[in-house]
């Protein structure tokens, strides 16, 4: 039971300060293990739980499962053994059932409704005199939401005066006093909402009684709403026709009711347009604002306070409303906030003779010298100035502002430039490079390029038609992409949100890792076993315990070359999981393409690339087959240029080849075979391991350092391989298969190095 506290109150944590629902979700599955393991009594140790997860399911919107959750806990309090404490439980039992009964108002869901009154109420004789308050008000909010106004009445009107007298009984520091001021809170917001609905004297009444012993701001928004016209009935010119200023007013103070202060600024700046077309309704909005402005500054929004005076000034100073423009710039002076108010301040004080003509005789009142004289104040003691942009880093996203960079291959140019070999001379062994280049077809079309200056197909129709016929997969099945990592980023981004985790395989290729670092994501790693295989169990139980969106794989996998057996995948995809199959060097093996398995699979996404086998990594054109359900969503958050006129031209050429494709693909294989073999001969200090892509990974041997080995061949033979930095490949070289020349030439130097 410890330790499962210790996790729930890492989730109420996670939840209630960094607003992280997923890993919330993890700890709270964590307390639940812990719980299971015990053998003591833990009834109310698993209430809270429960408590916690129907705020994580409302957090994310998902009433149903907040209303199983909410159950759960009435289950768990109904299960509780005899040594529990029966006053708690009964408190557990009463709570479940309230908030039962607003999540099923929530929701209309009307079965749920009648069964958690039913249940309430059959629990009545255990309840407090506050919990029967807040019952009862809970009723009247749910006959509200069912339009049952008159009922929604008269249970108020029964409830309230019991509340008041309850507030008057209890101490000034009673918790119940608040759990009283809540329940008055929600007859505030009942009664803005009838107000809404035009039932003004229904409305008045409800918020006379909620406002007597509510918290100050519910009596100061009761008090100010009996001042609204829209409580009146019929008192504003074509009420039938649009919602009248004053009616949009109470929508605004029942959104601020609510704690939405967005939702109020929203409604009020529609209520200020249409003010602007009903002079009549100009003195009320103006009233508003100077109210709200205030309330929102006390509350610590400066600046919808500020939007608020400010907007309240500008009106009244339009339609010549010179008191409600003192007491606008009045309370913005006397609340210390906004440069605009200051301005409007400063314009008063010094253009009295402009503010005389639109005004009157308002120059010669006693209420503009006091403006006046309040402007002269502000502007002597200026608040202090904001400080200037030091460091434009403030304005980065925070998860990037120490994003480690993805480490790419460097240009020939640049390699020629620091090696101070002809360009001709290097022999590019580190990138899994194509060294036959594209087919023929590639570069004459290139050369009689046609509309560069026209806007490219955004859905690339005529490429997907093309990898449709060559692949035998329908064409709704397919997407491309500006090269496979643009696909990879693009998943990313339409399926993770902020903290979620996708499960990484290493050694493998690291644009998975750095992919979700970019968005915001989570690796959860399960490093492979020997001989590079997968650890099947490790990733289930990496899926049961962080419930990753993704599982990235690779097979042939970069950078050893093993492949994804059938058996794994359909064991893997049995998982509830986005499995994203990357087949970037599938072409050099023997294994048949599972890009026809979208069609069977919800959760497959199958990823190749024109890179390889077609020679075209500078052209930046990548394709995937995903299932239908997937690819409708995926098409509408797509870039819609993102492969150009040249890239789609140069794909269509190099399919119109495929017989060259294939032939330049034995002829890597071959190459493949004839370096392993070389490599065991002649280089005893390199063990290449079994591969099926168009690369070795060796290990150095002979306790040699992995890099330096690089760097001499660099620096003394032009020949360039790849290192890596990670632990689990420090003592290991990949070597990118060329042609026969490259491979002799590369022989030759390690043979030297011996």
């Amino acid at each position: 039971p410890v330790y499962a506290q210790a996790a729930l109150h890492l989730a109420r944590l996670l939840l209630a300060r960094f607003e992280n629902v997923p890993e919330a979700l993890s700890a709270l599955h964590t307390a639940t293990l812990h719980l299971r393991a015990s053998n003591e009594e833990t009834t109310t140790i698993s209430c809270q739980l429960h408590d916690c997860l129907a705020d994580c399911h409302r957090a994310q919107g998902e009433p149903e499962l907040e209303l199983k959750a909410l159950r759960a806990g009435l289950e768990a309090c109904a299960r509780a053994s005899p040594k529990a404490d029966r006053p708690t439980i009964a408190r557990w039992r009463s709570y479940f059932l309230f908030r039962a009964l607003e999540c099923a108002a929530a929701g209309e869901d009307e079965p749920a409704l009648t069964q958690a009154l039913r249940e309430l109420q059959g629990t009545r004789a255990d309840l407090t005199a506050v919990e029967q308050v807040l019952v009862d008000l809970c009723h009247c909010t749910v006959l509200l939401a069912r339009r049952r106004f008159d009922a929604a009445l008269s249970q108020a009107g029964a409830t309230l005066p019991a509340a008041t007298a309850a507030a008057a009984a209890l101490p000034a520091d009673c918790p119940s006093l608040v759990d009283l001021q809540g329940a008055l809170e929600i007859g505030s917001r009942d009664g803005l909402y009838l107000a809404t609905l035009g039932r003004g004297p229904a409305a008045r009444h409800l918020l006379a009684a909620s406002g007597q012993n509510g918290p100050p701001a519910v009596r100061h928004l009761a008090a100010f709403q009996t001042s609204v016209h829209c409580l009146e009935a019929g008192d504003l010119e074509g009420a039938e026709a649009r919602p009248p200023a004053a009616q949009m007013l109470a929508q605004g103070l029942l959104a601020l009711a609510k704690g939405d202060a967005v939702g109020a600024k929203l409604v009020l700046s529609r209520c200020l347009k249409l003010a602007h077309r009903r002079v009549g309704n100009t003195q009320l909005v103006a009233q508003v604002l100077n109210v709200l402005g205030p309330l929102l500054a006390s509350q610590g929004d400066r600046e919808g306070a500020d939007q608020m005076l400010t907007s309240s000034a500008t009106l009244s100073r339009a339609l010549g409303d010179a008191p409600s423009l003192l007491a606008a710039l009045r309370a913005a002076c006397e609340a210390g906030i906004g440069t605009d108010a200051e301005q409007g301040a400063a314009y008063l004080a010094k253009k009295e003779g402009q503010l005389a003509e639109r005004v009157g005789d308002v120059v010669g009142s006693g209420a503009h010298a006091e403006l006046v004289q309040a402007a002269e104040t502000r502007l002597a003691h200026p608040p202090p100035a904001r400080p200037s942009v030091k460091d434009a880093r403030v304005f980065i996203r925070p998860h990037l502002r120490n994003l480690a960079p993805y480490k790419p291959i460097v240009p020939l140019d640049v390699i020629s430039a620091r090696l101070g070999f002809a360009e001709k001379d290097i022999v590019k062994l580190d990138a899994n490079e194509n060294p036959y280049g594209p087919p023929p077809e590639v570069t004459a079309a290139l050369a009689s390029l046609e509309y560069p200056n026209i806007y490219p197909d955004p859905e690339s129709r005529a490429l997907c038609e093309g990898l449709s016929r060559w692949h035998g997969i329908p064409v709704e099945h397919l997407m491309v992409g500006a090269g496979a990592d643009e696909l990879l980023d693009f998943i990313m981004r339409c399926v993770l949100e902020p903290g979620e985790y996708i499960v990484d395989c290493p050694p493998t290729f690291t644009m998975y890792a750095y992919d979700a670092a970019v968005n915001a994501a989570r690796v959860c790693t399960v490093p492979r076993l020997d001989g590079f295989r997968l650890d099947i169990k490790g990733i289930k139980k990496a899926v049961e315990e962080v419930r990753p969106k993704i599982l990235f794989l690779t097979s042939p996998n970069n950078p050893d070359g093993s492949i994804v057996s059938d058996e794994d995948i359909l064991e893997l995809l049995e998982l509830p999981v986005l499995v994203v199959f990357d087949e970037a060097y599938i072409e050099f093996s023997d294994e048949p393409s599972k890009m026809g398995w979208v069609q069977q699979y919800e959760n497959l996404i199958v990823l190749r690339t024109f890179s390889k086998c077609a020679a075209l990594a500078g052209m930046r054109l990548g394709y995937g087959a995903f299932p239908l359900s997937l690819i409708e969503v995926l098409w509408r958050a797509k870039q819609p240029y993102n492969v150009t006129v040249a890239t789609q031209v140069a794909g269509l050429a190099a399919m119109r080849n495929i017989p060259y494709i294939e032939r330049v693909r034995d002829l890597l294989v071959v190459e493949r075979e004839r370096l392993s073999a070389a490599l065991l001969e002649q280089v005893p200090y390199l063990r290449p391991f079994p591969s099926h892509a168009n690369f070795l990974l060796c290990r150095v041997t002979d306790g040699r350092d992995a890099a330096a080995l690089r760097e001499r061949l660099a620096r003394e033979y032009g020949v360039m391989i790849r290192h890596y930095s990670t632990p689990d490949l420090q003592d290991c070289v990949r070597i990118s298969v060329g042609k026969p020349e490259h491979t002799d030439k590369l022989i030759a130097a390690l043979v030297a190095l011996q």
